[in-house]
Order: C-alpha cells, then sequence, then structure tokens
C-alpha cells in the first residue's frame, strides 16, 4: 500500500498476492493513519515457517512418540509453503491449496523382472530388481495428518506470542473411510504358520514375532522395541513402557509365549527381544516381509497391526470382559475398546445367518 493522509505518506509491504487481502491491509492500514495509531506502522518482526517448524520440532521431540515421522512430515510442509515466508501471509485458501496438493506423491517402487541376459555368458541371476518411479494416491487420513500438524504449529506459534491468529481455524477435516477391523480366522492363522515351516528361511523369523502380536496384542512398535527388561519371567507379565496413551500397562504372558520368550531368552545377545541377526540391531520394520508372507499364505488385506484387532476381538468373544480387553490393550479410553464389542456384535449377526 502507498497512500498520503494530511500531508503524511504511509507505505509497507502487504506481504501477499492476494489482490483481495492486500486491499483489506491497505483499508486497515488507512484506518490506522486516520485514527494516529503510530504502533501499527512499526516495523513487525518477521517470522518464517522455517522457525515455526524449528518451534514444533522442539515440541514434537518432547513430547511425540511421533518425532521421526514429524520430522519427515514437516520437510514436506517446508517445501510446499517455503521455508523463509512469514507465516502471517499463509491464509486458510492456502492450506485448502496445500490439502490438494496432497493428493498425489511421486515414490519409488521396487519391481522383479526377468534377467534378459539370464544364462547368456555364464550369467546366473533369472531375476533381476529394478526401481521405477510411480505416483499414488494420499488418502484422506494421510491429508489430515498434516492438517492436524499444521494446525499446531501455529497454535504454538500463538502460544509464543508469534501469531495472532491461526489460519487453520476455519479449515474443515476430510471425511475419513471407516475401514472394517479385519480380524484373523482360524483357518487363515493355520495356513499362516504352515506356509513359515514351509519356507523357515525366508520367513523364519517372523514366526515367533505373530505368535508374539496374537498372544499380547501390541501394536507393531511396541513389538519391534521390546526389550527383556520389560520381561517378568518370575509374575510372567511384559510391561509396555513407551505407548499411543502415554501410560504403561502389563500383560500377562499366555502359557504358549512364555516358552516362546524363554527359548530366545536362553539364546539371546542382545537387550532386544527381537534382533535380526544380519545386523545385531533389532528390527525397525518388517512390513514387506510380512506381505510377501500373507500373499504366500493366502491371507488377504492383513496387517500386523490386525493381530491386534484379533487380539481384542477373540477376548471379547470368549469371555465378554470390556475391561479386562481395555487394560490387555492398554487403551486410555473404555469407547475405543467398545468398538471391537459392537464389531463381535455384527460378526454375531453375520455367523448366525448360516441357520437361515
Amino acid at each position: 500500500y502507498n497512500f498520503m493522509m494530511d500531508g503524511k505518506r504511509y507505505h509497507g509491504a502487504c506481504k501477499t498476492t492476494d489482490p483481495k487481502i492486500a486491499r483489506k491491509i491497505e483499508l486497515e492500514a488507512m484506518d490506522a493513519a486516520c485514527r494516529g495509531n503510530c504502533e501499527y506502522f512499526k516495523k513487525k518482526k518477521t517470522v518464517t515457517f522455517k522457525q515455526a517448524i524449528d518451534l514444533f520440532l522442539e515440541y514434537s521431540k518432547a513430547n511425540k512418540l511421533s518425532h521421526k515421522a514429524d520430522i519427515c512430515q514437516s520437510k514436506t510442509l517446508s517445501e510446499y509453503f517455503g521455508a523463509n515466508r512469514d507465516i502471517e501471509t499463509i491464509t486458510p485458501s492456502d492450506i485448502e491449496k496445500f490439502k490438494e496438493f496432497l493428493t498425489i506423491r511421486e515414490t519409488e517402487e521396487t519391481i522383479k523382472i526377468k534377467n534378459p541376459y539370464f544364462g547368456k555368458n555364464g550369467e546366473k541371476k533369472q531375476y533381476i530388481y529394478k526401481k521405477i518411479k510411480i505416483k499414488k494416491e494420499r488418502t484422506n487420513a494421510t491429508k489430515n495428518r498434516y492438517v492436524a500438524m499444521l494446525r499446531k504449529i501455529f497454535n504454538l506459534c500463538i502460544d509464543n506470542g508469534l501469531l495472532e491468529k491461526n489460519p487453520c481455524a476455519g479449515v474443515k477435516y476430510l471425511r475419513e473411510e471407516n475401514h472394517q477391523r479385519r480380524v484373523l480366522e482360524p483357518d487363515e492363522e493355520k495356513r499362516i504358520f504352515e506356509t513359515i515351516h514351509k519356507n523357515r528361511k525366508e520367513y523364519g523369523y517372523l514366526e515367533d514375532i505373530i505368535i508374539f502380536a496374537l498372544q499380547t496384542g501390541a501394536r507393531r512398535s511396541n513389538i519391534l522395541a521390546a526389550e527383556w527388561k520389560q520381561v517378568d519371567f518370575k509374575n510372567n507379565t511384559i510391561e509396555f513402557l513407551k505407548t499411543k496413551s502415554g501410560k504403561a500397562y502389563k500383560v500377562p504372558l499366555t502359557t504358549r509365549l512364555q516358552e516362546v520368550l524363554k527359548k530366545r531368552f536362553a539364546e539371546s545377545e542382545t537387550s532386544y527381544i527381537f534382533t535380526n541377526p544380519s545386523t545385531g540391531e533389532r528390527y525397525k520394520d518388517i512390513k514387506k516381509s510380512f506381505q510377501s508372507l500373507m500373499k504366500a499364505a493366502g491371507v488377504e488385506n492383513f496387517t500386523l497391526h490386525c493381530c491386534r484387532h484379533t487380539v481384542a476381538t477373540r477376548i471379547i468373544e470368549k469371555s465378554g470382559d470390556i475391561i479386562a480387553t481395555m487394560d490387555i490393550l492398554g487403551h486410555a479410553n473404555i469407547k475405543t475398546t467398545m468398538i471391537y464389542h459392537h464389531l463381535n456384535e455384527e460378526r454375531k449377526k453375520k455367523a448366525i445367518q448360516a441357520l437361515e
């Protein structure tokens, strides 16, 4: 804006490319000039988006288990909005455009193809692996996680006196699809372990991990990070410390799991229950090998987290004890546990149809 009033010139940057917003800022400046509000025209200290991100990551490191994931998501935010952008210039419209931008992401995928040189000049590799670029669509749930992060970033800026209004205040979350919680059927469980026994060299290490998951109902992160110090063989319990709810909880060990853990403990040379023999470190992720096993066993749409759903459903089916199920799963709110009760009722209705 640039205008004269009572013989005095007022000018300043609106810091926006939107003409409507620029006009609004100009009118605010004119109003301030009319009222003699000199404070309005004092140069404000610019707070960059990078400074806002850094403030959030400090908070995340101290308070969240998903800190590493937050670092990854914050890079996407910085690339889109610009690290040096003034946070005051970010509008609800910008965030709506960001949601649209998130829809498609470009990533790399490794594919297995036949080696065209196999058998020629002594070439022994029948297959080769090639990386290709593919485009994938993000779910509404993923988009909402980004918006939630932005909302928290701006709220932290407001709490620290760096911003007056949160541009996410008028931004609505997208509707998320409530997928049915997948439960492992007895025949599917049988096929999984039969496949492991037939292909022990490829899938053998997954056997104890799956048994652990189906006997505790623990989350994947808690399973892969489990240490021997959490196991109490005297009282036959295992305690999960770093949990999603932030509260530690104990789960009794079943007879089957006791046998598995005692055998592993006798052979273990590290502090972790599940260790990669190739690296000597704990497993970071087993997603690809787990999905490969499910495909070989003919079990569709089943992830390691579905073992948690399976445990909850089985306990309620056999005992009907909601409180015990809540304690075993480490839920902070009984409403979460009640979802499995409703799921069990639906399974009953479906089963009774066999009598029609």
